[in-house]
């Protein structure tokens, strides 16, 4: 099996990346979003490590042999935008608009406060054929930045870079509507990863950071409805 690996540095504990692509991950395989369909955390000998020297000598003088990395199964498929020239972006978001699975794609991102689903987070299957990938910066303060517990707010107006992307955050009635028709499952859906997510939220994060993160995305997950609402300016 060939593995896609994706680390994140450590920063004192600070960086959220790790625990963010597991959760964004779960949601997905909840929800029924195209995805890689297997993910582990694998880890990896610090010997195995190129190009992170940085990091590299962090956990030398921590004397760890091993570092956690996200890991999917590689799907044969190509990132959309990443050699296109701008002139073309055009007809690859027209592609994309035609994805069956995007109305679903964006209301997960609204549930899970994802700011970073650029066109280059969809690999390209086939024609108007897409699954997600990176789900490493949720709930982010700022473009860029790591959450921390005082930041989360469960009815913050998070950018939605793939509303953004497809329609200016003015997508036609007809997918507002399926959206918000979508986001009422989301509360069942979820339910059914929820011991997964303790686990690793317990493993990853401090227990004031992970009851925070809970509240954060339970909040959202039931009252996502209303979250896309307000965005597309529909009534309750």
């Amino acid at each position: 099996m060939q593995a896609c690996v994706k680390m994140y540095p450590h920063e004192q504990g600070r960086n959220r990346g790790l625990v963010n692509e597991i959760t964004g991950y779960l949601f997905g395989h909840a929800l029924g979003i195209p995805q890689p369909d297997l993910a582990f955390v694998a880890h990896v000998p610090i010997k195995h490590i190129n190009g992170a020297k940085g990091l590299v000598r962090e956990l030398k003088r921590a004397k760890v042999d091993t570092y956690p990395a996200f890991c999917t199964r590689r799907i044969d498929g190509h990132s959309a935008a990443v050699r296109v020239p701008d002139s073309q972006l055009p007809a690859v978001v027209e592609d994309i608009r035609k994805w069956r699975a995007l109305p679903h794609a964006v209301a997960l991102d609204e549930n899970i406060a994802n700011s970073d689903r650029h066109l280059n987070n969809l690999l390209r299957l086939g024609t108007g054929d897409y699954a997600v990938i990176d789900n490493g910066l949720l709930a982010c303060p700022y473009p860029g930045g790591n959450w921390s517990a005082e930041d989360l707010d469960a009815q913050g107006n998070y950018v939605n870079v793939l509303s953004e992307n497809m329609w200016q955050n003015n997508p036609p009635g007809r997918m507002v509507s399926k959206m918000l028709d979508l986001s009422r499952h989301h509360l069942s859906a979820v339910a059914g990863i929820a011991n997964e997510l303790e686990f690793w939220w317990s493993k990853l994060l401090s227990e004031d950071d992970h009851q925070a993160f809970k509240a954060f995305l339970d909040a959202r997950t039931a009252n996502v409805h209303s979250l896309l609402a307000n965005r597309y300016g529909r009534l309750l």
